[in-house]
């Protein structure tokens, strides 16, 4: 029979009943031993007793602390021995004592059914799963796979073959998926909004939503909805290459969300006039270092001419978004090799002075703009042609 405790060690079925007849007396004699009163529960018309207080037992002495009559009606249960707790000694519970359908514990893992390891934890405090090894950027790039929670790295690394390492789902609602963290203040999220797109975030409101709808990127808040006219696409330090397109871009260019419109004035004109000479060809540093003679000619104007240009005719080229001139700090910084990675260098940058970093500046154009201001020169002058022509013509 099933028992708490310790196994009765007496030949006798735990729960077994003794009924007594009973007599003025306090004396009565158990069919079975026991160690101590706490193994029965004895019951003087059909009130159980306390134990200690109302009777004592030892082997098979019943002794009762007042007497009995003839006409009481006792009994008792026979409950086996008490339930004791016992710590046992280091080391010396084994994988044996705790076979299947447990789980075993052993001092190299854990074995399902203690045929194969599907799980260890290290003394480090690595938990690997389907790996007994842990997981490094370095055994992952060699083939490696299984789930690591990197106690000695503070790291969670998953790598499978042939499929998705992660799920994450967010059941009914629109929102955050995941959140992510910088000394405890969150800094951004991934999530997803309007049923059908995909949004990634930073919590100051710059983000990018992915519609799956109508295949479009959008610009928007943190919380994925749209933001519209107030997100940069790269800046003077952190560029995009080429881009390539179908189409041009689209520049807003209605009159009801413009004003001060006017012509250029005779001094805008006279730069204009400087500038249409200065087009000429070039080739990128940074295309000569990489592929040398092979580097391809580009043209375009110097932002440097520019910008002499407006000074030469009295205007301060600032003025104007056809120029642009971009400051920066930066400062080369040096990693040194963990286990998970090698050694490595990156340029961090900040847009205020700082100790210990370099001031850097970097002059543009806005093409679009500096070729309508240029040929807005040019109109007139072919304007100023054709009427000296007609009057020759007429002369």
């Amino acid at each position: 029979m099933p028992f708490i405790g310790n196994q009765p060690a007496l030949s006798y079925t735990s729960f077994a009943k003794q009924d007594f007849t009973t007599s003025a007396t306090t004396s009565y004699t158990l069919d079975n031993p026991v160690t101590n009163e706490n193994e029965i529960a004895l019951f003087i018309n059909f009130v159980r007793q306390e134990p200690t207080t109302a009777y004592t037992a030892s082997g098979t002495s019943l002794t009762l602390t007042s007497a009995t009559s003839a006409s009481d009606d006792m009994y008792c249960v026979f409950l086996g021995k008490a339930v004791q707790t016992v710590t046992p000694a280091n080391g010396s519970v084994t994988g044996a004592m705790m076979s299947y359908p447990l789980t075993t514990f052993s001092s190299t893992g854990i074995d399902d059914n203690a045929t194969s390891t599907a799980m260890t934890i290290d003394s480090d405090g690595n938990l690997n799963i389907n790996t007994t090894t842990k997981l490094t950027d370095a055994s992952i790039s060699s083939g490696a796979t299984g789930i690591s929670l990197r106690g000695d790295a503070d790291v969670g690394l998953i790598s499978r073959d042939g499929g998705y390492g992660l799920v994450i789902n967010r059941k009914t609602s629109d929102g955050e998926l995941m959140e992510f963290r910088k000394d405890g203040t969150a800094f951004g999220n991934i999530g997803t909004v309007g049923g059908s797109a995909f949004y990634i975030s930073g919590n100051n409101n710059v983000g990018l939503q992915f519609n799956n709808v109508y295949d479009e990127i959008r610009p928007c808040n943190s919380d994925g909805s749209a933001r519209d006219n107030a997100i940069d696409l790269g800046n003077a330090t952190r560029r995009f290459d080429d881009i390539y397109a179908t189409n041009g871009t689209i520049q807003t260019s209605d009159q009801n969300e413009k004003q001060s419109i006017q012509s250029l004035t005779t001094a805008e004109m006279n730069v204009a006039k400087r500038l249409s000479p200065l087009i000429k060809t070039f080739k990128w540093n940074s295309s000569v270092e990489e592929k040398g003679d092979n580097a391809r000619t580009h043209t375009g104007i110097i932002a440097q001419d520019v910008q002499q240009a407006f000074t030469d005719e009295g205007l301060d080229s600032s003025n104007y978004a056809l120029f642009i001139s971009g400051t920066w700090w930066e400062k080369e910084i040096s990693v040194e090799a963990t286990e998970e990675k090698d050694a490595y260098t990156y340029m961090d940058t900040k847009e205020e002075a700082t100790d210990g970093y370099t001031e850097r500046t970097r002059l543009g154009v806005r093409y679009p703009e500096l070729l309508s201001f240029i040929q807005a020169y040019n109109d007139q002058r072919f304007t100023d042609l054709e009427a000296r022509i007609t009057t020759l013509e007429n002369a």
